[in-house]
């Protein structure tokens, strides 16, 4: 699992990629310090339940939408009904719209 931070304001954006070895527990952190638009996660393999249960409680603690892309998104669809996670994509190309969609809060999650 990959992470990034999307900085900036409606003009201009940028992506700060988060270490990969980033403890999930200090993504609030981070995103608090750092006050991103959206905070990304990129799985390239499906994420096992305690992983996801995580993920919920991400959600709910930061003041930006959590989204997920890369080709293990796809695979956790079902199990985040009723989160406020939004799955993004497989591949990047997929994942543009989607997560514009998500900065201007018209993506249903």
């Amino acid at each position: 699992m990959s992470a990034a931070l999307l900085l900036g304001d409606d003009h201009q954006l940028s992506v700060s990629p988060v270490a990969a070895e980033q403890p999930i527990e200090e993504l609030a952190l981070l995103c608090q310090a750092q006050q991103p638009m959206a905070l990304v996660l990129w799985l390239s393999t499906p994420l096992d339940t305690m992983l996801l249960r995580q993920l919920r409680a991400l959600a709910l603690t930061i003041d930006c939408p959590l989204g997920l892309a890369g080709p293990g998104s796809e695979l956790v669809t079902g199990q985040l009904s009723g989160t406020p996670i939004a799955v993004l994509g497989a591949t990047s190309g997929e994942a543009r719209l989607p997560l514009r969609q998500l900065l201007s809060g018209r993506l249903d999650t």
